[in-house]
């Protein structure tokens, strides 16, 4: 009997032909060892030939792997072969694992953190509100700054108001808590600092249109 080469896919030990183990692989024959895939590729099976490259979706963060680990919510991978899986960004969302995409918010909204896992976290662009669930967002009104979330929802006093953005008066003007998105342009910068509806300047009446009169208690100096 004479002696002949082990094939591709297996390593020669002890005179006897294994098959490479699982992300392992020997292209040709007659060989003594098995290298490993590289970062980004995997062999599944034993007794491999060559490395797969992981799926968009998917990734291998080192050499040597059998399988492919899914990208976890909010993040992608979009090419084959990827060692990590990106973050989404700001204005997108991941909402299912192993993603090679992320969604995008719709027109005019973004979101206030990256790596968002849900459409909820999609909220108007600075300089909007939305006025309610299901709403759109509408340009913030003459007199006001709405920063990045602004809802009326989150109005101090509105049913399950909560720490979220919402529209702010501009210095020199006000609303009252009844209307807070008719703005008033008060007379005197002094009597209007702005910020949250039915804001006055200490001791001005925020029930009044423009903070036009002191409180009950206070007088005009």
């Amino acid at each position: 009997r004479g002696c002949v080469p082990v094939r591709a896919g297996t390593y020669s030990r002890d005179e006897r032909e294994e098959p490479c183990l699982p992300g392992y692989v020997a292209p040709a024959p007659g060989a003594n060892t098995c290298a490993p895939c590289v970062a980004g590729s995997v062999a599944v099976a034993p007794g491999a030939v060559e490395c797969e490259l992981c799926q968009p979706g998917t990734f291998a963060d080192g050499w040597g792997f059998s399988e492919c680990r899914s990208c976890e919510l909010g993040r992608f991978a979009g090419t084959s072969g990827a060692t990590s899986c990106d973050i989404c960004d700001f204005g997108y969302y991941g909402p299912s694992v192993g993603a090679s995409e992320c969604v995008r918010c719709p027109s005019g909204m973004v979101t206030l953190r990256m790596a968002e896992t849900n459409a909820t976290a999609c909220v108007c662009q600075e300089g909007s509100y939305m006025a309610g669930p299901d709403a759109s967002c509408l340009p913030c009104p003459s007199g006001m700054r709405c920063p990045a979330g602004s809802d009326l929802r989150h109005l101090p006093g509105s049913p399950g108001s909560s720490n979220g953005a919402y529209p702010l008066v501009e210095p020199q003007h006000m609303t009252l808590s009844g209307d807070p998105l008719r703005v008033y342009r008060c007379l005197l910068p002094s009597h209007c600092p702005g910020g949250p509806p039915a804001t006055c300047s200490p001791y001005r009446d925020t029930t009044t249109v423009a903070c036009g009169i002191c409180q009950d208690g206070a007088y005009e100096a």
